[in-house]
């Protein structure tokens, strides 16, 4: 989950995130970005999402434009809103962390060891950026 950016329809987080997977199960595994509008009264709405399969970024940087398709009071919309991610993917080793950083190290890393999985690898995704639509 990203930081919340308040009045602002260009959104920019520029956030690292570092998670175990099992890359035996790769190819058959997705990433979902969620598009969200938080509101200081009343409930957050979630707007859209879209999800990439992680097997095209294993071992490969790529910067990706993403259109979010609208989802609960959007779900007629094929785009509600667009954004830029850089996701990459290392394999780092049985159980073991290491920090993989994005190119400028300006984000936030976040770190869990799924217990018991002696199969996990490290991963990350780095730089989010989404723009609603009005």
């Amino acid at each position: 989950r990203t930081e919340k950016k308040a009045d602002t329809l260009e959104a920019e987080y520029n956030e690292t995130f570092t998670f175990n997977f099992d890359p035996a199960a790769t190819e058959e595994r997705d990433i979902k970005f969620e598009l969200w509008d938080h509101d200081t009264i009343g409930d957050n709405d979630k707007i859209g999402e879209v999800k990439l399969s992680l097997r095209e970024f294993l071992n490969n940087r790529e910067k990706k434009t993403i259109t979010f398709k609208g989802t609960d009071k959007q779900q007629d919309k094929d785009d509600v809103g667009q954004g830029v991610v850089e996701v990459f993917l290392e394999p780092i080793g049985d159980g073991e962390f290491a920090e993989v950083k994005p190119p400028e190290d300006d984000g936030i890393e976040i770190k869990e060891e799924l217990p018991g999985d002696e199969s996990a690898k490290t991963a990350e995704v780095t730089h989010p950026v989404a723009e609603q639509k009005e």
